[in-house]
Parts: C-alpha cells; structure tokens; sequence
C-alpha cells in the first residue's frame, strides 16, 4: 500500500459529508490533471490505434493490385518506398506518444478510483461504483444519489456562521474549536460569495460583538486600532482570528503578577487579604518608600517590624527621631497623587489592570461600575484610547521577545 493510500479515510459517510468530500476529491482530480474531463471540459484521451504500413503506398491501388493481395502476402514496411518508409516513421512516432500519454491517463485515472473507494462509505460504492464504469461515471452515480444542492450547502454555511457569533459570556472551553469554527465558516462564505463573508466591516461588527462582553478593553482598543483597514477593507478574517488568539493566550499566561494594593483599585479588591496593600508600582508608595529611607537611613525592613495589618512599627531614627507607621508618614509627608485617566483611581493608567488584564494577579476581580467607566473614559478620550493600543502593542512585542530568548 502507498503512503497516499495509507493516509486516505473515510470522509463521506452521509449527505451532509458530501460538500467536504467533493472539494477533496476535486483537489485530488487536479493533481492528477483530469478535472476538466471530470467535469465534461475535456474528453478523456482514447486508446490509440498503431499504423499500417498498407496506408503509406506510393500510389492508389488499382484493381489488379486488389487481385494480386488474394494471394499476396501483406505489405510490410520493408515493401515501402523511401518515402513511405519516412511516413510511417512519423506516424508511428505520433503513436508512441499518444500511447505513452494514454497510458499516463489511465494510471491516474486508477488512483482517482482507488482514492474515491477509500474516502466513500461502503453503502455508496455499492450502489454507485460500478467496476466497468470510469471515475467520471462513478462521480456522476455518487452525485446523483448523494450530493447536496447549492441552496442547502450554502443555508448550512450561513447557519454555521450564525452559532460562530452567537455573543459569548464566557471564554469557550474549547477556544480553538470555537475559534476555528468561525474562520471555517467566513472561508466557505467567500467561496460562495455569500454577503455577509465578503463585506469585511459586518464580519469584523459580527465577530467584536461576540466576545464584547468577556474582553470589552480588547475589543475597544482593537476597533480603533483596525478601524482604517476595516474602512478599506483591506483587514484579513485569518489576521482578525490570530490577534484573538495572542490575546488569549496572553491572558492566560501565568506570568507572575506585581505586587499591587487593594487600594489602588478601589472596591474592585473588598474582601482580600491585607498583605495587597502595599503597592510597589504606584508612584506614591515608593515615595513613601524613599522619604522613610532619608528619615531611618535604610529602607525599610519588609520582615520585621510589622503588626498585624502590614504596618510599620515605631522605630527611631538615627538622630533620635521617632517615626510612625506607613500610614502616619503618608499623611505628614505630602506627595503627588497620580490618578488613573481611566478608572481615575491612584495609580498611573500605564499600570491600571482595567486596561491591562495580562498585568492583574490571580485574585483580581473587576468592578462592573469601575469598567464601565473605563470603558466611557476610552469612548470620550480618543488620546488614552491611542495610547492604550500602542502600550498594548509594545507589550505584546516584548513579551514575544522574551520567548524567543526563553527558547
């Protein structure tokens, strides 16, 4: 058995198989060049008959010639004339090549056979493989009984596309399959030409649409980002597929999250553990953190000296000054608060895991009013809006860097 034969399975095994199998086995028939004699275009080549010398005399016949091939021997080439002898050369080099290209036909015409009874159910090549019967009549019986008709094919596909957008509440399980299905069905849609797959800005409203509400910042950024392409119509559904796809993944890494207090998200963070509330990314901590350093002229300890709450102890400092806890000196050394310019909370929006979700730990939970104003902060501030896409593009750059060292 060849390696073609050994890959081959069985593909149509009811009706609604038969769209996948025909375009395989259209696919194997232009490989094997008989496509267009498949499908009519062209005759399938006929055996070719070999010359006789007889038809390369000199001259016609006459009717004592007739008389005397009663009793003649047949004419052979060596009978011929120079010049008879060069025309049945010729001639039978045309035979040769007719021959050689007949014979190349009818092996791949074989294969065709073999290939279409080992991708075909047994119940169907009973009824339609008839073994006097070449792949063209065997294509035509296997239509007949089983093929679908266009407006069935192509209500499938539409409905196929119509469960891909459905809106989504969560990630899939299974987000390969989801995502795979949808790019399947905007594929088969543009082979038929169907509307919705060759208009670009309704696939792209489509597909945003199902998953606003499980990466609404996503989305947002995406839209203004691709939003010149879509216009143009220019932007690819494989391009659109693979961005989701990065940021996915990129959402379910397991990358190690900084460090961020509770504080700095507001009530979005109620109910977790105090040991969150030191923020070693918001600006003004670590001004806290430098001050007690020029007070205590060391930093300060992150073991010792702490109550029960995470707060610093009472220590003295070198000249004998005393200092209080953390809180205590935030409020008597005065520092600029930075505010968010999207959830307008204290931290810098460069850090805000509302907008950055691959930066949140484990235990982060957004606050729906907290979103929603974000997400009216981006709508109203095309600057943030801008600044956030091409924050989320570096990261995206750095973050494939790393890997490619890691590998």
């Amino acid at each position: 058995m060849s390696s073609e034969d050994s890959k081959s399975k069985i593909i149509l095994k009811t009706p609604n198989d038969w769209d996948k199998w025909n375009k395989q086995f259209k696919a194997e028939a232009v490989r094997k060049d008989l496509l267009q004699q498949i499908e009519g275009i062209k005759n399938f080549l006929p055996a070719p008959t070999a010359p006789e010398a007889s038809n390369f005399q000199n001259r016609t016949p006459t009717a004592s010639d007739a008389d005397s091939q009663r009793t003649v021997a047949p004419i052979t080439i060596g009978d011929l004339t120079a010049d008879g002898r060069a025309g049945y050369s010729l001639a039978y080099t045309v035979y040769r090549d007719q021959q050689e290209r007949y014979k190349e036909q009818k092996e791949a015409l074989d294969k065709l056979q073999t290939w279409m009874t080992k991708t075909v159910a047994s119940a169907y090549i009973e009824t339609a493989f008839h073994y006097t019967k070449n792949a063209k009549e065997w294509y035509e019986a296997l239509k007949q009984q089983v093929g679908t008709d266009e407006f069935t094919i192509k209500e499938d596909i539409r409905d196929m596309y119509r469960r891909a957008i459905k809106p989504l509440s969560k990630t899939p399980k299974d987000f390969e399959t989801w995502i795979t299905t949808w790019e399947q069905s905007i594929a088969k849609g543009q082979e038929r030409d169907l509307l919705f797959a060759k208009t670009v800005d309704e696939w792209f409203r489509d597909f945003l649409t199902a998953v606003n509400q499980i990466y609404p910042l996503w989305v947002r950024a995406y839209r203004l980002t691709k939003m010149a392409e879509v216009k143009a119509g220019t932007l690819s559904y494989r391009t659109l597929a693979n961005d989701f796809r990065d940021e996915v993944k990129a959402s379910r890494s397991e990358t190690k999250p900084s460090r961020v207090g509770k504080g700095s998200f507001g009530t979005a963070f109620a109910g977790q553990g105090a040991e969150y509330e030191t923020d070693a990314s918001d600006t003004s901590t670590m001004a806290d953190t430098e001050r007690l350093k020029q007070l205590t002229g060391k930093k300060p300890d992150s073991k010792k000296g702490k109550g029960k709450r995470g707060h610093s102890r009472t220590t003295s400092s070198p000249e004998g000054q005393t200092t209080s806890s953390l809180t205590d000196r935030t409020t008597s050394l005065p520092t600029k608060k930075i505010k968010c310019r999207a959830c307008k909370q204290g931290h810098d929006f460069s850090q805000c895991y509302y907008l950055f979700l691959k930066k949140a730990p484990k235990w982060f939970k957004p606050n729906e009013a907290i979103m929603r104003r974000v997400e009216q902060n981006l709508k109203e501030d095309d600057t943030l809006a801008e600044e956030v896409a091409r924050l989320r593009k570096s990261m995206k750059k750095v973050t494939f860097k790393e890997s490619e060292e890691d590998d």
